[in-house]
């Protein structure tokens, strides 16, 4: 999320970094990075998330407008281009990784060649 201008309530965002859930002073757990959430109550102070799914399922948090960063948020688009993105570069990475397993195993068979030239003067 670039401002908190764009924050509405009932929008559907993604918490980038994972949160530490407390019970009174002890951890008892996070949730998970690019947690789903939907905003519940949005005004000129905070704003309040509902967590969707996971093992925080329901849980609220609160982004203080003056004190946090719109760009802890994600909104649904900035989301889906993300993910987006980061398919096509491991589709991108499995290509590259295909060519460098052929290339080893080239070279394995160049030097087992070289092998047996050299047994073999």
């Amino acid at each position: 999320m670039k401002s908190w201008n764009e924050a509405r309530n009932g929008m559907i965002i993604y918490i980038k970094d994972p949160i530490e859930v407390y019970d009174d002073e002890t951890v008892i757990g996070s949730t998970n990075p690019f947690q789903k959430a939907e905003i519940n109550v949005c005004d000129n102070e905070s704003v309040e998330v509902v967590i969707d799914g996971g093992q925080f399922d329901g849980y609220d948090f609160y982004w203080y407008i003056k004190k946090d960063k719109p760009e802890e948020l994600l909104t649904k688009e900035e989301y889906d281009l993300l993910k987006t993105t980061e398919k096509k570069i491991w589709s991108e990475l499995q290509k590259y990784i295909k060519k460098i397993d052929a290339l080893k195993e080239k070279s394995s068979d160049i030097l087992e060649v070289k092998k047996l030239i050299e047994k073999n003067q």
